[in-house]
């Protein structure tokens, strides 16, 4: 019997919308997940119709022709897929958890608002048309100052001696964390921070994760 699906995710591998991918797999949802070939099929109109961005992640409901639900926003689908599906709360703190509830929603803000445009800005410098060698190293040795002054100190603090972001417990935090988590340890992130280090040690045996990043990860030093 063929599986009903609920939704559709358009996606890019590679791209923030395994952020999304990443969800879908932890929870198992029902939901149908599209591979773009090529990225450039974004700034086709049959894609334009549903994200005039060009970009992706797409999430729908119905058809593609006459969809009745479209969002786009990895953080956004995913805050959706949550709600909408995670009733046990396997990821999601509870209502009642006021102080669990906002910290989810901090990391979901960071992630979105400061790491994905970091991320974005590395790939830019190192495929930029004309780049040389000389000036990549010094735009990618600025771009790592902000890393190490702003972004590890925070996560560091953040992590503590807990295993995750809220506890012991993998929860959305962790997973929304996820995407950066591995697109930093190509390059920026390894064993010289000790407690960044084993936080991605851990999210790396999560099936999602493996399920997207395959056995790619950080050289041991």
């Amino acid at each position: 019997m063929d599986q009903q699906f609920e939704g559709t995710l358009i996606h890019a591998k590679g791209r923030v919308s395994s952020v999304v991918a990443m969800f879908i797999a932890e929870l198992s949802l029902p939901i149908k997940i599209e591979v773009l070939e090529k990225i450039e099929m974004t700034r086709e109109p049959e894609h334009l119709k549903l994200n005039l961005n060009g970009r992706v992640p797409v999430y729908f409901e119905g058809s593609r022709e006459n969809p009745t639900f479209v969002l786009v926003e990895s953080a956004a689908i995913a805050m959706y897929l949550l709600e909408k599906y995670d009733k046990e709360h396997k990821l999601l703190p509870k209502v009642g958890d006021l102080h669990k509830r906002a910290k989810t929603f901090q990391f979901f803000s960071f992630a979105s608002c400061e790491l994905y445009p970091f991320i974005a800005k590395s790939w830019e410098i190192m495929y930029r048309p004309g780049q040389t060698p000389e000036r990549m190293g010094a735009e990618l040795a600025e771009l790592g100052k902000k890393w190490k002054n702003e972004y590890e100190p925070f996560l560091i603090k953040e992590i503590g001696d807990k295993k995750y972001l809220l506890g012991d417990d993998f929860s959305a935090a962790d997973l929304i964390m996820s995407y950066t988590i591995g697109m930093l340890a190509f390059g920026i992130l390894d064993a010289k921070s000790p407690v960044l280090y084993a936080y991605y040690q851990r999210l790396a045996q999560r099936p999602a994760f493996k399920s997207i990043f395959d056995n790619m990860g950080p050289k041991k030093e």
